[in-house]
């Protein structure tokens, strides 16, 4: 391919200082990317049999025809797409996805799980010649930018070849939005390189607008997270955690953050003065933490089993530590309760979807800024349960363990979350119009 047509391109993007400076320094430095990735290389920190793709070596051969490419920086933005990329590919039988990540985590947690037709890579560094070559390599006929992560030279260089890009679900948190808004006119040079921009209710659009990107290029979709579909989980696996539970009450602490897990630690031992078998199952947001908190746990006089670790759950264990990643589909199907974390620090919250879509009843904190409209449909619709500490979350514990008081929660969760006309649809057919 690699001849473009910019759909409705309008005004032309701002100009920006910081943008120039920016691409001069990334320019300056692309002789030490190698550098930076054998250092990161020696250290653990990258796939050696693939870290030259971020250089803008590619593994692949590049396909004939058309190539759509999704940049998903995160392993949940990662596994958000996946059946929007699925929707793609059955209405296109002419195209190629080409999916980029940044971490080796996403990228093993990927693996697997794409369809046919769908290729990974890294993402190349932001520096001349790496991205010279990638989309030297790839010329990609559209590229699709996942929630938030901005590479200026990236975006740049796209838009310079004249390759549409869409900006999908975008999602501005607080602390972002005043970062950003301290660069204007960097932001208003990036946002308008767009030539299309989805997010999940107005409180985004405001946001993005107010970053510089037309209000007619951003449309409102719902969130690409909202379809209530099960996340994947290994039903043999479910199984056998079920074995060894032997029938025990139990919890969750989903995606949890610094300064959570003692709050949850103090509620499930309140809980348990009338619960003495409840168990409680933390899955931490960020594993690179487990060690610190598994040792702060056990300071405090719990069992605590791992299960990165490979330590399995009996009737010792007080506290199930699940710091893996792309399991929760797992422990959402497992647990009759969940806390959703980032709620009760202000980090502002995780979406629910998939809690509802689970059958788990949901609590959360009222920290919930990023997702504030889906919290405030959940909590009209009698869906969720805000707590505030140690001494509501244990209590609502206690109380959501009966079924006949969690049942009618996760069904009006469920009701709450169905009732959105799909994000994935209307987001397919932006897409498509971009192909034409």
């Amino acid at each position: 391919m690699g001849t473009h047509k910019v759909l409705n391109p309008g005004a032309k993007p701002a100009r920006s200082f910081l943008l120039g400076l920016y691409l001069a320094v990334t320019w300056v430095i692309s002789g030490f990317a190698g550098y930076f990735l054998k250092r990161r290389l020696a250290a653990g920190k990258e796939d050696p049999k693939r870290y030259r793709e971020k250089l803008g070596q590619p593994s692949i051969v590049r396909p004939d025809g058309i190539i759509v490419w999704f940049h998903a920086v995160s392993v949940g933005e990662s596994l958000s797409v996946l059946e929007l990329i699925d929707s793609l590919l059955r209405a296109r039988s002419d195209v190629t996805v080409l999916l980029t990540t940044s971490t080796v985590t996403s990228a093993n947690v990927l693996s697997g799980r794409i369809p046919d037709r769908c290729i990974t890579q890294f993402l190349p560094l932001d520096t001349s010649q790496a991205v010279r070559l990638y989309l030297d390599h790839w010329r990609p006929d559209l590229a699709i930018w996942i929630e938030s992560e901005f590479w200026p030279r990236l975006i740049y260089s796209a838009y310079n070849r004249a390759i549409p890009m869409l900006l999908v679900n975008a999602r501005i948190s607080g602390q972002s939005l005043k970062r950003w808004q301290k660069l204007p006119k960097l932001s208003a040079a990036l946002m308008g390189r767009f030539s299309c921009i989805t997010v999940s209710d107005d409180i985004n659009k405001q946001k993005v607008t107010s970053l510089g990107a037309l209000s007619e290029k951003v449309h409102i979709t719902g969130s690409l997270k909202s379809n209530p579909s099960n996340l994947p989980f290994d039903s043999i696996e479910l199984m056998e955690v079920e074995e060894k539970l032997g029938g025990r009450p139990l919890w969750l602490a989903a995606s949890t953050h610094s300064g959570e897990e003692t709050i949850v630690s103090q509620a499930h031992r309140i809980a348990r003065k009338q619960l003495q078998s409840l168990l409680l199952i933390i899955a931490i947001r960020h594993p690179v933490r487990a060690e610190e908190i598994a040792a702060e746990l056990t300071k405090d006089g719990w069992q605590v089993a791992r299960r990165s670790l490979g330590q399995t759950i009996d009737v010792h264990t007080d506290i199930y530590l699940a710091d893996t990643l792309g399991e929760m589909g797992l422990w959402y199907e497992l647990s009759p309760v969940s806390f959703v974390g980032g709620s009760l620090v202000p980090i502002g919250g995780h979406n629910a979807y998939e809690t509802a879509a689970h059958g788990s009843a949901i609590l959360h904190g009222p920290h919930v800024e990023n997702f504030i409209d889906l919290y405030a449909r959940l909590l009209q619709a009698g869906a969720s349960v805000e707590v505030f500490d140690a001494v509501s979350l244990a209590h609502q514990i206690i109380r959501l363990q009966d079924n006949d008081i969690a049942k009618p929660l996760i069904s009006a969760a469920k009701n709450a979350v169905s009732t959105e006309e799909s994000a994935v649809k209307q987001t397919l057919q932006l897409i498509l119009k971009h192909l034409e």
